[in-house]
């Protein structure tokens, strides 16, 4: 019984004292190059997710106090929610707008930090966002994949180059589907998988994409959201286009409607002592607060 009692007290302190690895974009090769300026009442769902004060990652507004976003930005910081804020209402990265501190953060519980699929997450605000017009949720389209060489709209404030700077202002660029056999063929020499839940954009030539900072950020199709920016092999290469989640696939769509509706996130940790004689299993559980109705019809 003590040496249970021991491993307990042992396992909160860890916890307390515990940080999540920081993936930072380009961990996962995440990849606007070849934009265009543009502002933010022309695209007033794109927010940005700030990380101590600081870009971090892209993302869309879908309600007055969540944002959608990629997982890998969000990926083992589902305990340290607070030290996160979305910032909305601006064209300029980190100055102006609106920021309102996170308190719950819903990663998708198939995320795969290696291959990237099931890369979604939904994150919470402490309070809801005043609607204006540069800010504005983002319309979701959840019932069908669009055709190939559909031309798709995606915004942030990225690396303009590969391994460059962030840009100050908002860039937006227009890419085309690529066929998703078409696609895995591509990365085929990369050995990466082009999953269910992934679906492919981009130039043969290269020349556009997104790049590091735009992760998470909202892809666009006739006003509506369609996709996630989630990875790629470097930016705007040619014949490596860049890759996004899919908001048609129904387990995406499933894990953002189930986290609106209220999301519980389990967490297993264990203690090894005396070389494996004591395994304890410890669950942190938390719930995500539930949203009006009144709000998720924003």
């Amino acid at each position: 019984m003590l040496q249970f009692f021991i491993a307990f007290i042992l396992l909160l302190f860890i916890i307390a004292k515990s940080r999540p690895v920081q993936y930072t974009t380009s961990k996962l090769g995440t990849r606007i190059v070849g934009g265009q300026d543009t502002t933010i009442e022309e695209h007033p769902y794109q927010v940005s997710l700030d990380l101590h004060g600081e870009h971090w990652c892209g993302g869309s507004l879908i309600t007055t106090t969540a944002t959608l976003t990629a997982a890998h930005c969000t990926y083992s910081w589902e305990l340290y929610a607070g030290e996160f804020t979305i910032r909305a209402g601006t064209s300029f990265n980190d100055e102006g707008g609106i920021s309102i501190k996170v308190v719950n953060i819903c990663n998708h519980p198939k995320f795969n930090v290696d291959t990237a699929d099931y890369d979604v997450s939904v994150v919470f605000v402490i309070e809801a966002f005043v609607l204006s017009e540069a800010i504005q949720p983002a319309p979701l389209q959840f019932e069908q994949d669009v055709p190939d060489d559909t031309i798709g709209h995606i915004t942030g404030w990225g690396t303009v180059e590969e391994d460059g700077d962030m840009s100050h202002i908002l860039q937006h660029i227009d890419v085309p589907k690529v066929n998703k056999t078409v696609c895995q063929r591509l990365f085929k020499a990369e050995r990466k998988i082009i999953t269910d839940r992934m679906t492919c954009f981009g130039y043969t030539d290269g020349g556009k994409d997104a790049c590091q900072g735009d992760s998470g950020g909202p892809l666009v199709v006739n006003g509506n959201q369609i996709g996630i920016v989630s990875w790629g092999e470097g930016c705007a290469r040619p014949e490596l286009p860049g890759i996004y989640t899919k908001l048609a696939n129904p387990e995406i769509s499933g894990h953002i409607n189930h986290s609106l509706l209220g999301c519980v996130h389990i967490r297993n940790t264990f203690i090894d002592i005396k070389k494996n004689k004591l395994l304890l299993p410890f669950t942190v559980m938390y719930l995500i607060e539930f949203i009006t109705v009144s709000d998720l019809m924003l």
